[in-house]
């Protein structure tokens, strides 16, 4: 059976370095002790209302808190951390799109990305539902790599941020952990037996360089989808997104708005009465 540092360490990742290194800690069981294994990915967690996990209704607006790294499925990690699940948040998300009482959607991030695998699929079914009912991001510290992918899913024109918050962070890691000197220091050895028809099977990056070679391709390909969503999420190019938007960095406030990353500056109470006003007024209509 594998370990949580083997299932991490099989993943790409869309997040930011410090968390990628913070999550190796915790399942690596490096830190010093359970406190500390919790402050490091800690996050506020939301209130949940009935048939959500963390939505809060505020006078027809959903409010959905996306707080802390992202997986692919609702875990032990995720629980204690208060880090979020795609699965659990697309649960949320579609229930508030099908709520009849819901009038306008906000997203709150606070996020420095997470786990490649189900982050497409979650943006696309963010994308999907524009026109169904508003959906508006609001950035109040961070929206980074495979939050900002999922962010700017929302509707053309309604990504607001902070003066403070950072977004950006477009790109994809792999990390590979290099155990052999404290395992032949330990007299430890490790044998493969690798089948004659998959020459490709488990190369290893470090020492050959056709194996460094399949592994950034994978990792550029997966890139290459991220960077395509941005652009198709933001009506921009991909070029423009490459040049841009950070090319792998973090933009600040002001500066992420004028590379086109987001519309404006504001505050999530602010955008939560501008959506109440949008509705009130097509109502009237």
């Amino acid at each position: 059976m594998k370990s949580a540092l083997d299932l991490v360490l099989a993943e790409p990742w869309a997040i930011t370095e410090t968390y990628l290194r913070a999550i190796v800690g915790i399942v690596s069981g490096e830190t010093n002790s359970d406190l500390e294994r919790l402050q490091a990915l800690q996050a506020k967690t939301g209130k949940p209302l009935q048939n959500t996990r963390a939505v809060t209704m505020r006078d027809g607006v959903a409010v959905i808190p996306v707080v802390g790294p992202m997986f692919r499925r609702a875990n032990l990690m995720t629980e204690l951390s208060g880090a979020t699940s795609y699965e659990m948040l697309a649960q949320d998300f579609n229930r508030a799109v099908d709520d009849g009482s819901t009038r306008a959607i906000v997203l709150d991030w606070s996020s420095p990305g997470g786990a490649v695998s189900g982050v497409n699929e979650l943006a696309g079914m963010i994308y999907a539902a524009r026109g169904r009912k508003p959906i508006a991001s609001y950035i109040g510290s961070t929206a980074a790599s495979a939050a900002y992918w999922l962010a700017t899913a929302a509707d053309p024109g309604r990504v607001i941020m902070d003066a403070t918050a950072l977004v950006g962070s477009i790109g994809v890691m792999a990390t590979f952990l290099d155990t052999r000197a404290r395992d032949e220091a330990r007299g430890v050895k490790e044998v493969r037996f690798i089948s004659s028809g998959a020459p490709n099977k488990n190369r290893d990056p470090l020492t050959d360089p056709e194996g460094l070679a399949a592994l950034m391709a994978q990792i550029d390909a997966i890139e290459d989808v991220f960077v395509a969503s941005v652009a198709r999420h933001r009506g921009v190019s991909v070029e423009k997104v490459r040049s841009d938007f950070g090319q792998g960095g973090e933009l600040v406030g002001a500066s992420a708005i004028a590379a086109g990353m987001a519309e404006g500056l504001g505050s999530l109470e602010g955008l939560i009465a501008s959506r109440r006003g949008f509705f009130h007024h097509q109502m009237r209509v």
